[in-house]
C-alpha cells in the first residue's frame, strides 16, 4: 500500500484588497473621520425633535433634509472606502448603504416625536424594531448584503468613540493632569 504525501498549496503572502482585517480598518477610518473633524470639518446636525403636525413639517424642511443627506455623504465616503479595501462590492455596498441610512432616518424621526421621548423609547430601539421586521419579512437583508455590516460601523463608532473619551478626560484634567 503507497502513502501519498500531498503538498500544501501554497499561500501568497501578499495582502490582498479582500485580506485587510476589519478591525485595521475600522481604526484607520475612525482616525481618518478623527482627523477631518481635526481640521475643521463639522457638519451642522439635523434636527428631529417633532410634537405635532406643524413640527413635523420642520423635520421635512428643504434646510434640514438637505443637512441629512450630507451628513449622510460625509459618512458613505469613509465607510466605502472601508468596506472595498475588505474586498465589498461598490455599487451594492453604496446602494444598501442608502437603504440604510434612510431606515436609520426613520427611526431618527419616530425617535424624535414627543411623546416617544416621553415615555423614554429612543431611535435605537425603533432602528432595531424596524431591522427585525424588514430583516425577517422582506428580502431587504439579502439585497443590501454588501451593507449590512453591523460590526463594522460599531468598531469605526468605538474608535471615535473612544477618542471623543480621551479628549475628554484630558480636557477636564488639564494641564497639571497631563504632568
Amino acid at each position: 500500500m503507497e502513502q501519498s504525501t500531498t503538498m500544501p498549496p501554497a499561500v501568497d503572502a501578499t495582502p490582498t484588497a479582500s485580506s485587510i482585517n476589519e478591525d485595521w480598518v475600522a481604526v484607520w477610518i475612525g482616525a481618518a473621520i478623527i482627523a477631518v473633524v481635526l481640521v475643521g470639518v463639522r457638519p451642522a446636525a439635523p434636527g428631529f425633535a417633532w410634537d405635532g403636525g406643524a413640527n413635523l413639517a420642520t423635520v421635512f424642511a428643504a434646510g434640514n433634509l438637505l443637512l441629512w443627506l450630507q451628513l449622510g455623504v460625509l459618512i458613505l465616503i469613509p465607510a466605502a472606502i472601508g468596506a472595498r479595501l475588505m474586498g465589498a462590492r461598490l455599487v451594492p455596498f453604496v446602494a444598501g448603504f442608502a437603504v440604510l441610512y434612510g431606515l436609520a432616518g426613520v427611526s431618527l424621526i419616530l425617535a424624535g416625536y414627543a411623546g416617544s421621548t416621553g415615555v423614554g423609547l429612543e431611535y435605537v430601539i425603533y432602528a432595531l424594531a424596524i431591522g427585525l421586521l424588514l430583516g425577517h419579512t422582506t428580502p431587504l437583508r439579502r439585497w443590501f448584503a454588501e451593507a449590512v455590516q453591523a460590526e463594522y460601523y460599531i468598531k469605526i463608532g468605538l474608535v471615535i468613540l473612544g477618542t471623543r473619551v480621551l479628549f475628554q478626560q484630558l480636557v477636564d484634567a488639564g494641564l497639571l493632569g497631563l504632568a
